[in-house]
């Protein structure tokens, strides 16, 4: 947002992409579309074409991503800032960049010695990315801080990598997620005792919440806490109430994480056990009616929804009884969305790059 002024994320070329250095983000096994991150990144590993690229992985814990590069270095997450500030320390050195910045306190060199990272191959990941201008890639792992993605948007921008960039595709986020400043007013107020009811929808807050926050100890102040799961974990563990869930192969349900398409998702089987729909048990809270809850009750929700929102949108030539077999049919349905991505990067958030590094132990 703060690099092109708005939050919007295009989708990424991987097929053609001849170098891609990967920090700390596993595009091929943790991504939302690592399906076709697969395939696109396969389609430049063909042997009988004769075409490699050539992947480099900087990152802390073994990956799918860092598990098939060609290089490969361990580096812990906090130190990837110094590490992509002596990179391009080392590209201005060279003058394969140009910044209005300060990177004197940074050395390729010194960081390599330092971390004992082989500085050799190091040098060949600087060689490739200045040989290969508008067909590499610098991709930096959601998890990571905001100066990292400032300067990997930057590099990106200043090696003509943004060519790279889908322009009529971008990575869509319906409900975006909730921020570290969010969940740390959340806590708070649940560790004050101004928070009465607390319902988590499919989710392990006390596992996958920072333990210095300290979730676990302040839902404790909560008057009552509600978990819909399909499976024990430590947070239906505390809570006054557990309500088991259908499980995913027995579920409706519909996503859009992408521009031009809308993808359907249809049970496979009957729940097999006395469970709820998590989309239904929602709706009946809304009708504050438990008689209103029947096993269909989200499939007509969902079916209604596509009608009144969705389809009109489509330009479809079929009624849209025809329309919607076609859609559980196929999975997916795709739609003319109108999107406008700025190819102009704001070179002035190069100032919050400037000064000496920081590194926070772990």
């Amino acid at each position: 947002n703060k690099c092109y002024g708005n939050g919007e994320f295009p989708a990424i070329k991987w097929n053609e992409a001849d170098v891609i250095l990967s920090l700390d983000g596993d595009f091929l096994g943790e991504s939302d579309n690592k399906v076709e991150n697969v395939r696109l990144f396969a389609e430049n590993r063909d042997v009988n074409e004769k075409r490699f690229n050539r992947l480099y992985s900087v990152e802390g814990n073994l990956s799918l991503t860092g598990s098939n590069a060609d290089c490969r270095f361990k580096l812990r997450p906090d130190l990837q800032y110094p590490f992509v500030m002596s990179l391009i320390n080392e590209l201005q050195k060279n003058r394969i960049i140009t910044l209005p910045i300060n990177t004197s306190d940074y050395s390729l060199s010194d960081f390599a010695k330092k971390e004992k990272l082989d500085f050799k191959l190091l040098g060949k990941l600087v060689e490739d990315l200045s040989k290969n201008k508008a067909k590499s890639i610098i991709y930096a792992g959601e998890h990571l801080t905001e100066n990292v993605q400032i300067a990997v948007n930057l590099l990106n921008n200043l090696l003509g990598n943004s060519t790279l960039y889908q322009s009529d595709s971008v990575n869509v986020s319906v409900l975006p997620l909730s921020t570290n400043d969010e969940l740390k007013q959340l806590t708070n107020n649940l560790a004050a005792g101004n928070v009465g009811v607390v319902i988590h929808l499919n989710s392990n807050p006390v596992y996958t919440i920072p333990e210095d926050l300290g979730y676990k100890d302040a839902i404790e102040n909560a008057g009552t806490v509600v978990t819909l799961t399909d499976i024990e974990s430590e947070t239906s563990a505390i809570s006054n109430f557990v309500l088991p869930v259908n499980q995913t192969l027995e579920a409706w349900g519909d996503a859009k994480i992408r521009t031009g398409f809308y993808s359907l998702q249809q049970p496979v089987i009957a729940p097999l056990y006395d469970t709820r729909e998590e989309g239904a048990i929602l709706l009946t809270w809304i009708e504050q009616d438990n008689e209103a809850y029947t096993e269909n009750l989200f499939h007509q929700y969902l079916k209604k929804n596509w009608e009144e929102n969705i389809y009109p949108n489509l330009n479809s030539n079929s009624g849209y009884k025809k329309f919607w077999y076609q859609a559980l049919h196929d999975g997916v349905v795709y739609s003319d969305d109108k999107i406008d991505i700025p190819n102009t990067i704001n070179m002035s958030i190069v100032s919050q790059l400037n000064g000496a590094p920081e590194v926070s132990g772990f």
